[in-house]
C-alpha cells in the first residue's frame, strides 16, 4: 500500500529537485558552450542551444601543443 505524500516529504522531494538542477546546471551550460563556434558565442544567450553544434573546439584543444594534460 502506498504511503500518501506528506508536506514533509513534498518538501524534501522538492528541495532534491531543485539542488539537482542547481549542480546540473553548470554542466548544461558548459556543453552547450562547448558546442558553439566564435560567431554563435558572440551573438547567442549561454543557455541558447548551437544552431549548428560543432565539435572544432574539441579539436582545437586537443591538437594544441601549448595544452597539457598530463600531470608529469
Amino acid at each position: 500500500m502506498k504511503k500518501p505524500l506528506t508536506a514533509s516529504r513534498a518538501l524534501i522531494w522538492f528541495v532534491l529537485i531543485f539542488g539537482g538542477g542547481v549542480v546540473l546546471t553548470p554542466f548544461y551550460i558548459m556543453i552547450v558552450m562547448s558546442l558553439k563556434d566564435a560567431h554563435e558565442l558572440a551573438t547567442t544567450s549561454n543557455w541558447a542551444w548551437p544552431r549548428h553544434p560543432t565539435l572544432e573546439n574539441f579539436h582545437t584543444v586537443l591538437t594544441n601543443p601549448n595544452v597539457v594534460f598530463s600531470i608529469l
